[in-house]
């Protein structure tokens, strides 16, 4: 048996993988277009090891959507949804790649590695903390207060530090940004532009969207 000995995600894939006894205990896919996943379905734990992952809890009360985090490589899909109310689906994004690992396998294994455990426990709380400071983003009253926290959340949970600058990882655009704020499209493209102007956000090179945290804390405290 081969046993990884720093835990990350990462590396539990790789040893479920090396020490699985039949190939569909561990099964990798490739997306090619853009992709509804049933956070729900039976049998096995979503693993997004490449590209990203959109995560959209569903109010049972009057089936009311809203996009509530959005996950990077090495994310566990769904975990929180196991004590929620509520329901979750993912949208995984084309060119992600997702590895699925039967639950029989996985929890069984969990039983000869308490580490692999741990880190799950740890993970899960996390996520579920991050689902709670979600949720009462949305819950602002005020517009440019929604869209403000919600930056400033896609700053500290996927954001690529460069200096004082986040770079957003390629494929969030505004489209998404527009949605993850929860905000009617004429107010977000004013406070926007705003935020351009101001240098608070910007492209580089790449194209790729810029955050500057210190300043969205700035702006936020001023709304306060």
């Amino acid at each position: 048996m081969v046993m990884t000995q720093r835990v990350s995600i990462q590396g539990m894939i790789k040893e479920l993988d090396e020490n699985k006894v039949s190939r569909f205990q561990v099964v990798y896919k490739r997306y090619d277009k853009d992709e509804l996943l049933d956070l729900r379905s039976q049998g096995y734990l979503a693993f997004l090891i490449e590209g990203l992952c959109f995560i959209y809890l569903k109010a049972v009360q009057d089936n009311s959507e809203f996009l509530v985090d959005v996950l990077v490589e090495n994310s566990i899909l769904g975990l929180e949804d196991s004590n929620s109310s509520n329901q979750m689906c993912a949208k995984v994004q084309k060119g992600s790649s997702i590895a699925f690992i039967e639950e029989e396998y996985f929890f069984n294994y969990l039983s000869i590695r308490p580490s692999f455990s741990e880190f799950l426990i740890n993970y899960t709380n996390i996520q579920e903390e991050k689902l709670m400071k979600r949720l009462i983003s949305l819950s602002y009253s005020g517009r440019r207060k929604k869209i403000i926290s919600s930056l400033m959340e896609l700053s500290e949970n996927i954001g690529i530090g460069m200096g004082e600058w986040q770079r957003l990882p390629a494929g969030i655009e505004n489209k998404f940004l527009l949605e993850y704020s929860n905000v009617d499209r004429t107010f977000f493209q004013k406070t926007m532009k705003e935020l351009f102007r101001s240098k608070i956000v910007k492209f580089d090179a790449e194209g790729h969207i810029q955050l500057n945290h210190g300043q969205l804390q700035d702006e936020f405290r001023k709304i306060e």
